[in-house]
């Protein structure tokens, strides 16, 4: 990562930021549903990297203050819109292809979003794949840089997530997605964004959450 670059990661991909100059570095993070990143020039295949001219990067950021802070009447649905005029104006634009083994790891990867409720075992997703299990984990990993087992676990707290301003109790929430308990929930959930589920929850006064 360098300065003013603006990331486009699908959703459920595995990934770390590792900065060029790790002095005074920071990042900011937006989790940006599906139907709100609609708007923007991202897909499930690849990863897009945006280097920003200086204006448009202090707009970006200005702009993420301020559906922050509630300012403006900006909301995230005007926020998305605005940035997606931002990424038609970037300096450059580079695209990372997620580069597939063959058809039976989509498969796989199918097999595990319409069955990510239930207790699947590497054995079953061999059999279902047709390839040896050591051979089929290697190959997903080498597709989407996360094992199958991980990438169930993540579908489970996506969903889990967008339900969470809808639950009452988080401790119901964490039992209807299939974890153990509570703090198991919280565990993985802070893990991948960063922050816990009830911290998660209060930041839901905007369609969008960030970190910085």
């Amino acid at each position: 990562m360098h300065s003013k670059q603006l990331i486009l990661i699908p959703a459920y991909f595995s990934h770390e930021c590792k900065p060029v100059d790790p002095v005074c570095w920071r990042c900011t993070v937006l989790y940006v549903g599906a139907g709100s990143a609609s708007c923007l020039d991202g897909s499930h295949e690849r990863v897009t990297v945006c280097d920003l001219a200086d204006e448009e990067y202090a707009a970006v950021m200005n702009d993420i203050d301020d559906v922050g802070e509630g300012r403006r009447g900006l909301t995230g649905a005007t926020f998305m819109s605005r940035l997606g005029a931002v990424l038609s104006r970037c300096v450059r634009i580079t695209t990372i292809e997620l580069v597939k083994e063959d058809a039976r790891v989509d498969l796989i990867r199918h097999y595990i979003e319409e069955h990510y409720l239930e207790e699947l075992s590497l054995n079953a997703l061999a059999n279902i794949s047709g390839m040896n299990k050591y051979h089929m984990i290697k190959c997903f990993n080498s597709a989407y840089n996360i094992s199958p087992l991980a990438y169930q676990k993540c579908l489970r707290i996506e969903h889990a997530r967008a339900q969470i301003h809808e639950s009452n109790k988080l401790c119901d929430l964490a039992l209807e997605y299939s974890f153990y308990d509570q703090p198991h929930f919280s565990r993985l959930f802070k893990r991948v964004y960063g922050i816990t589920p009830a911290q998660y929850r209060r930041l839901q006064a905007t369609p969008i959450s960030y970190k910085t």
